[in-house]
């Protein structure tokens, strides 16, 4: 089955963004994404730095250790090759449902045959675990540009919310406002 997905492509904007965020160095260390894989111990630090920046609380340890195997998963598939950005947006083989490109709405799943009631067509764990807090767009600042590249190809139904422009205009906040638009869109809580 092919998938009428367009191809992938980060608009040429997206990538500059990258480009600046990854190669000047942030006004605050938590904010200076990883250009190469970093050390587990270094993502441990980090994750730890990032669950408590704004909320002055810190998550429980087993919530911390969590998001930081989710966030080293990311970085075992995107540096050693075995994802592409545009592989979690592919049909599975065998899948009841195809993921297509729809007008106006962004990508979907629209069935490719007749599914039962009852049957499960979808099981996944999420791309990252994330702690429901304010503090949790800063957690994508940890993961490797190529899964940011991902992440940015999905829907973003607040593109113009500025969040973090409104505080600073600089190209980490762009970035921070582009993923905490598409966290919004595509996230949701679980136990």
């Amino acid at each position: 089955m092919s998938s009428t997905l367009n191809a992938y492509s980060v608009p040429a904007s997206t990538q500059s963004l990258l480009t600046h965020v990854f190669s000047q160095p942030a006004f605050m260390p938590s904010m200076q994404p990883f250009e190469k894989r970093p050390r587990l111990s270094e993502l441990r630090t980090r994750v730890e730095l990032v669950t408590m920046k704004l909320d002055f609380t810190m998550e429980p340890p087993a919530i911390r250790e969590a998001i930081g195997r989710s966030i080293n998963r990311s970085w075992e598939a995107y540096t050693e090759g075995s994802v592409g950005p545009s592989d979690f947006i592919r049909t599975p083989l065998g899948a009841p449902f195809e993921i297509a490109s729809i007008n106006g709405k962004g990508r979907g799943l629209i069935a490719s045959r007749i599914i039962n009631a009852g049957e499960v067509i979808l099981e996944d764990s999420p791309v990252l675990l994330l702690p429901f807090k304010a503090a949790s767009d800063l957690i994508f600042l940890l993961l490797p540009r190529k899964a940011l590249e991902a992440l940015l190809l999905l829907h973003n139904a607040h593109p113009n919310e500025g969040k973090y422009t409104v505080m600073m205009d600089i190209p980490v906040h762009h970035l921070l406002d582009q993923l905490s638009g598409v966290l919004s869109t595509n996230a949701f809580e679980g136990d």
